[in-house]
């Protein structure tokens, strides 16, 4: 009888040893799913609140260009869409273009001067150009009118029988510095957007009274900037 007491006594020690494991196994498990919980919470907090201004510019494959006079002013109308992957909204402040001749080497810059199309600028339709804000987790689309800037020397960048051009756009982005450190280690800059375009023969018919002559991708794609760069 004493031996088989003995059993018994040890069956109860292996089942509160189980039990008590299990206890200690859920508890583990409680505190891994508690911690995933607030890491994933954290992060959710960071992506729909915290995240700085994540802009990025993206511009079809068909622009437009006008030359309307002899001198040195030329017009690139081009339209433009602004996303804001991040949570804060973001404001470009200014956009400056590049146009290089890949013939010459040669390179011209233009500055944004105004909202709207070419033609509505000829008869002084469209307002001037003003800072884009740009709330978060949306986007902005508009045409924007790119001028000759006014200390410019070189004449045309075209060509008269026509050509491929590459482009640079390049905006001035407002630094963020609400979150302090936080801001800066995530950087306020956005990467330029380059693409390359070509037009044919210059007609300087299609520029009368406001008119435009149609630059296109080669492979007729949209191009889009990099996305936030660190300082």
């Amino acid at each position: 009888m004493a031996i088989f007491g003995r059993r018994k006594q040890g069956e109860g020690f292996s089942r509160e040893a189980i039990e008590h494991a299990r206890m200690l196994g859920g508890g583990r498990t409680a505190t891994v799913i508690s911690l995933f919980a607030l890491v994933f919470s954290g992060f959710s907090f960071y992506e729909t609140v915290l995240r700085q201004p994540d802009l990025r510019l993206f511009v079809p494959p068909v622009i437009n260009y006008s030359h309307p006079s002899q001198g040195t002013f030329e017009v690139f109308n081009i339209p433009i869409t602004i996303a804001n992957y991040g949570a804060r909204s973001g404001t470009i402040l200014s956009m400056d273009l590049t146009v290089t001749n890949s013939k010459t080497g040669k390179s011209k810059r233009f500055y944004s001067a105004a909202f709207g199309l070419w033609r509505e600028a000829w008869n002084g339709a469209p307002p001037s150009f003003a800072p884009i804000a740009v709330p978060g987790k949306s986007s902005y689309s508009k045409d924007l009118l790119f001028y000759t800037r006014f200390d410019e020397e070189l004449g045309r960048i075209t060509d008269q029988e026509g050509g491929s051009y590459l482009f640079e756009l390049r905006p001035s982005v407002a630094s963020g510095e609400d979150l302090g450190l936080l801001d800066w280690l995530q950087g306020t800059r956005v990467a330029p957007v380059r693409f390359q375009m070509e037009i044919g023969s210059l007609d300087y018919r299609n520029f009368n009274n406001g008119g435009t002559m149609a630059m296109h991708n080669k492979d007729l794609k949209s191009a889009a900037s990099g996305g936030r760069q660190s300082p």
